[in-house]
């Protein structure tokens, strides 16, 4: 009888390390699985990140020649000279204005999407 029992805790200790392997398995396969997962994703950052790059040169080249006009507007406005009346230098300012205004109307209609 004592030899029964003896077997029959064996056999459970047996048992109960082939489920505790199996478990330690599945855990570790689970998580391979989940790394796969977030090299995926990571991989297809890259790809978002590759095509994003040109518009963002595109944007970078547009704002530069936004800032340049910007700055041109405002240098005018500065010189405007307020004792004596210049017309031509009136009219050279609202012309740059309209200019400025008409491509940021196109930018914002035409604005690249993602």
């Amino acid at each position: 009888m004592g030899l029964w029992i003896f077997l029959l805790i064996i056999l459970v200790i047996i048992i109960f390390g082939i489920f505790i392997r199996n478990k330690i398995v599945l855990h570790f396969n689970a998580t391979k699985r989940a790394w796969a997962d977030v090299a995926t994703y990571e991989r297809q950052k890259l790809k978002v990140l590759d095509e994003l790059a040109p518009m963002v040169e595109q944007y970078a080249s547009f704002e530069k020649g936004t800032l340049e006009k910007v700055t041109e507007l405002r240098q005018s406005i500065l010189n405007l000279n307020v004792d004596h009346t210049d017309i031509a230098q009136l009219q050279r300012i609202e012309n740059l204005n309209k200019e400025l205004m008409r491509s940021l109307n196109v930018v914002v209609e035409n604005y690249p999407e993602l």
